[in-house]
């Protein structure tokens, strides 16, 4: 669950959450276990979530970190059906994942629904949703005969999943093998984090080494924020490099179109994440508009304390 802090008048402030909460626990194998596959090249695997979604507004977090930002669930009215690639969030060693969902604003409880299934698939490949094939984990909230779920595990090449989930009072958990050649995350074995102004100030002097890293170009950004770009990087196969000229580039490059905007954190917070072990600014005072589009776009960024003491990007 994410803590907050204001950045305005500082004032600690609670998330409290009126939804249902699913745990699903992702533990990596053990070095030389039974029936061990060669890992995962990342360049190649996709590692993915089927969702099929009725009237629900659902939230994934892994690790702590929600994979859609920091309060920005999926809210769905109708029906959807729709692949989710996860590679950036799994990691080596232990993970866990929650789940968050409930009925979207004005669909009745008996009409909202949601399945689940965790796998991976070749990259650039579409195979189709929710076709017959084996799966890690394939969960349906409600589930069948009014049962509370469903939950099929499965042993993939580099994904399996756990026996008997645990599920009480709207919670399930199991846990998964993830099996990955990509390197460990450095900052699981961060400082756990106080909401509190120290942390606040520290992280808004993160957040404005960062701002002006982008305003000097591309080398400064690899200087001040290659770690993450590299992290990210790894999770689908490029290096730092590639990232800052790809993904990274509408900030850095102005032939995109995006305009640098001041930078202002008057309405930002600071928000605990990551079991306590990420910081980050939301929102983020760092932003992009497209003058032509009127798009905005957000420099999303967390950092951890390392044993020293020192801030890091998240890597």
């Amino acid at each position: 669950m994410n803590q907050y802090y204001s950045l305005v008048d500082l004032s600690y402030m609670k998330n409290v959450l009126s939804r249902f909460i699913l745990l699903l626990s992702f533990i990596t194998i053990f070095a030389g276990g039974a029936a061990m596959a060669e890992n995962a090249n990342v360049a190649q695997t996709q590692f993915q979530i089927e969702l099929q979604l009725q009237n629900t507004t659902i939230d994934v977090e892994v690790n702590g970190k929600s994979i859609f930002g920091v309060n920005n669930p999926i809210v769905n009215i109708g029906g959807a059906a729709f692949p989710l690639p996860i590679n950036p969030h799994i990691h080596n060693g232990e993970n866990t994942v929650t789940i968050t969902y409930s009925p979207s604003e004005g669909a009745g409880e008996d009409s909202s629904s949601f399945r689940a299934r965790f796998e991976h698939v070749e990259k650039n490949t579409f195979p189709p949703l929710f076709a017959d094939r084996l799966t890690a984990a394939d969960i349906s909230v409600p589930g069948p005969a009014e049962l509370p779920f469903s939950y099929a595990p499965g042993d993939m090449a580099f994904l399996t999943g756990s026996t008997a989930p645990e599920f009480t009072d709207g919670q399930i958990t199991f846990t998964l093998t993830a099996r990955s050649d990509r390197p460990d995350a450095l900052w699981f074995n961060g400082q756990t984090l106080q909401p509190d102004s120290e942390t606040a100030s520290a992280v808004l002097t993160q957040f404005q080494n960062a701002y002006g890293a982008i305003e000097r170009g591309r080398e400064a950004v690899l200087d001040t924020l290659g770690p993450h770009l590299a992290y990210q990087g790894g999770s689908i196969g490029l290096t730092a490099e590639q990232v800052a000229d790809t993904h990274f580039a509408i900030y850095i490059d102005a032939a995109r179109g995006f305009v640098r905007q001041p930078f202002d954190p008057s309405q930002s917070e600071l928000v605990i994440t990551g079991n306590g072990r990420l910081a980050t600014l939301h929102p983020s005072p760092i932003t992009f508009i497209n003058d032509d589009t009127q798009q905005m776009a957000t420099v999303r960024l967390f950092y951890w304390k390392d044993e020293n003491g020192a801030w890091q990007v998240m890597h």
